[in-house]
C-alpha cells in the first residue's frame, strides 16, 4: 500500500470531529406496532442497525420541534451506552426515517470538520470498546457510559477531511465485499427455505414421475398433524436431537471458546451461526459444544433466538442456553427444519408462562412435524447440498475480507500505515 508523507495527523479526541447525542425517553406505553420505528440497544446488531424488529410509536404524540434533534437517516452511527452490550456500534443502511431511544447515542460527525465515514470507522475499532469498558460505570452486568465520556475517547485523526475520506474508502470498500457476499447468502438461504417449504409444508415434493406430489393429486392421509402425504408420518424434534450437558472442567478453561448464540430477538436462521462474546472470566460451569452442534436462549426478550456452531474449535456456552446436537442422520433435515418460519409458532405454542415466557428442552422437543420417508429427505439432501457447500465458500470469504479489515483498521485509523490520496 502507497505510503503518503505530506498528510497532517492531529492527537486528540472524538469530540473536536463529531458530537454525540443520548436518545430520548419516549414513553413506554405509546410503543406498539405501527407507526415510525424507535431504535433502541437491541435493535443494534453489528456493524449495522437493524430495523426489522423495532419497536414504533405514533410520532404526532409528540412535539415536533422537541423530537426532531433525535430523528435517524441513513449512513447515522449509534452505540450503546449501558448494560452487557454496552459499546457496540451499528450503521443505518435503510432508509426508512426512525427516531433514538434513550441509553443509545449517535456519533455525528461535525460537518466541515471530519468525514461520516471516518468517524464510523473510529468507533467500530477495538480501541473504542477497551476504552468504553475502562471508562463505564456500574455492575458488570449494568454497566453506562455518558455521552460526554464517549466524546472523550482519545483518536488520531489527518486533519484534511480528504484524507480521511481516503481512509475510510479502503475500509468501506471491504465493508462493501463482505455486505455483498452476505446478501448472496440470503439468497441461497431464501432457497433453501422455499424448497424445504415447498417439499415438507406443502407437500409438493416430486412423485416418481417428477410432479409436485400433493398439487398433482398424491395420496394424503389424516393424521394429528392434519392431512399428510401416505406413508409420512407425525414426529418430533427429540426424535432427531440430543441435549447436551457436559460442563468445562475448571482445569481445561482455556482451550474452549465462550460463544453466544445470533441475537435478534427472534428465532434466526440455523446457518446463523454463533458470534464470539466473552461472557466471564471463568467458565466452568458452561456447556461445552463441538463443530455441528446448537444453542439456543430459552427465555426472555430473545426467546428461541438460535445458533449453530460452524468452526472447528472447541466451544462452550452459558448455562443459560439449551444446547443440542442432531442424531447421527438427522443433521441435514434438523438444519433446515430450524430455518423455516413455523418455529415461531411452535415457539408460542409450547412455551410456558405469559409475561415472561421459557421454551425448556422438553417444550422444544415436543415441537411437531410431519416426517417423510428416508427416500424423499435423501433427495432433498442432495438438491440442498450445493445451496449449503457454496453458502460455506462465502462465509469462509466473509470471514477472510473482515481480517483484512480488522487488521487494517486500527493501522489505518493510526496513521502506521497511510494510503496515497
Amino acid at each position: 500500500m502507497n505510503m503518503s508523507t505530506t498528510t497532517q495527523w492531529k492527537k486528540g479526541f472524538l469530540y473536536e470531529i463529531a458530537t454525540v447525542v443520548g436518545g430520548y425517553a419516549f414513553r413506554g406505553e405509546d410503543f406498539g406496532s405501527e407507526g415510525t420505528a424507535v431504535i433502541k440497544i437491541k435493535d443494534i446488531q453489528p456493524p449495522y442497525v437493524d430495523i426489522q424488529n423495532a419497536e414504533r410509536i405514533d410520532q404526532q404524540k409528540y412535539n415536533q420541534q422537541k423530537i426532531e434533534k433525535f430523528k435517524l437517516s441513513k449512513g447515522d452511527c449509534l452505540v450503546a451506552m449501558t448494560g452487557a452490550t454496552i459499546g457496540k456500534v451499528g450503521k443505518i443502511s435503510y432508509d426508512e426515517v426512525s427516531y433514538l431511544n434513550q441509553r443509545v447515542a449517535k456519533v455525528a460527525e461535525k460537518r466541515g470538520v471530519a468525514d461520516k465515514n471516518f468517524v464510523y470507522y473510529a468507533v467500530l475499532g477495538s480501541d473504542f470498546q477497551r476504552y468504553v469498558n475502562t471508562t463505564s460505570s456500574g455492575s458488570s452486568a449494568q454497566q453506562n457510559i455518558s455521552a460526554d465520556d464517549i466524546g472523550r475517547f482519545p483518536i488520531v485523526y489527518p486533519i484534511d477531511i480528504k484524507d480521511q475520506c481516503t481512509i475510510a474508502q479502503v475500509l468501506i470498500s471491504l465493508d462493501k465485499k463482505i455486505e455483498l457476499l452476505r446478501k448472496q447468502n440470503e439468497t441461497l438461504e431464501e432457497m433453501a427455505r422455499a424448497i424445504f417449504n415447498a417439499w415438507f409444508v406443502e407437500f409438493n415434493f416430486p412423485d416418481k414421475d417428477g410432479k409436485p406430489y400433493k398439487a398433482s393429486g398424491g395420496k394424503m392421509v389424516d393424521s394429528e398433524f392434519g392431512e399428510i402425504p401416505e406413508e409420512w408420518r407425525v414426529g418430533t424434534l427429540a426424535e432427531l436431537i440430543d441435549q447436551l450437558s457436559e460442563r468445562i472442567g475448571s482445569d481445561e478453561q482455556s482451550k474452549y471458546t465462550v460463544m453466544s448464540a445470533v441475537n435478534t430477538g427472534q428465532l434466526v436462521p440455523s446457518s446463523e451461526y454463533f458470534t464470539k462474546q466473552v461472557f466471564s472470566k471463568s467458565i466452568s460451569k458452561y456447556i461445552k459444544i463441538h463443530q455441528g452442534d446448537f444453542a439456543y436462549n430459552p427465555a426472555r426478550i430473545n426467546i428461541g433466538s438460535i445458533g449453530r456452531l460452524r468452526e472447528l474449535i472447541l466451544g462452550a456456552v452459558s448455562p443459560v442456553y439449551v444446547a443440542f446436537r442432531a442424531k447421527e442422520g438427522a443433521g441435514a433435515f434438523v438444519d433446515f427444519l430450524i430455518q423455516t418460519a413455523k418455529m415461531k409458532k411452535h415457539i408460542e405454542l409450547y412455551a410456558n408462562g405469559s409475561v415472561r415466557q421459557t421454551l425448556d428442552y422438553d417444550g422444544f422437543g415436543a415441537f411437531s412435524f410431519a416426517v417423510p420417508t428416508e427416500n424423499i429427505l435423501k433427495e432433498f439432501d442432495k438438491i440442498t447440498a450445493s445451496l449449503r457447500n457454496i453458502f460455506e465458500r462465502k462465509e469462509a470469504q466473509i470471514e477472510n475480507l473482515r481480517t483484512v479489515r480488522d487488521l487494517l483498521l486500527p493501522k489505518l485509523m493510526s496513521g502506521e500505515v497511510r494510503v496515497n490520496t
